[in-house]
């Protein structure tokens, strides 16, 4: 294990490691030569994820959480965006109804493509809920 360490460490300084403009990542974020940057996902290598953008009663339609919802898909333009539905089994209808209504405003009011937007029941819980989920191109999408 040892000699491990010592052939790393030997390739490493032989390299060139570590080396002025080498990417160092730290309490304030990634540093590039000096410079200090919020880091993201990518910038760090990890996988792109979903995020959770807003959420509220399908039974009150909030059209000022859609709109923020359809400016968060127009700043990424190869994300997909979820409209989940999350209900109890009595009122499966009327919550596909609100989420047919709420795609039907993102594709006609807000100019969001409908190939872009897809809905699923995200399933039974205690609470009736919309939730709008932005999805990066290579992330996996929200699971109900």
């Amino acid at each position: 294990m040892r000699l491990r360490l010592w052939v790393f460490l030997g390739l490493a300084l032989l390299l060139g490691w570590p080396a002025e403009s080498a990417s160092t990542f730290g309490d304030e974020g990634l540093k590039r030569n000096g410079e200090t940057s919020a880091a993201s996902a990518a910038d760090v290598g990890l996988p792109p994820t979903a995020r959770l953008i807003e959420q509220f009663n399908y039974r009150d339609l909030d059209l000022d959480k859609l709109d923020i919802f359809a400016e968060e898909l127009g700043g990424e333009p190869t994300a997909q965006g979820y409209l989940l539905a999350v209900t109890g089994r009595r009122n499966l209808v009327e919550a596909q109804e609100q989420l047919d209504v709420a795609k039907g405003y993102l594709i006609d009011e807000r100019g969001v493509g409908a190939y872009r937007l897809v809905t699923v029941d995200g399933g039974s819980r205690r609470t009736d809920m919309i939730e709008l989920w932005v999805v990066p191109s290579g992330a996996l999408p929200p699971a109900p």
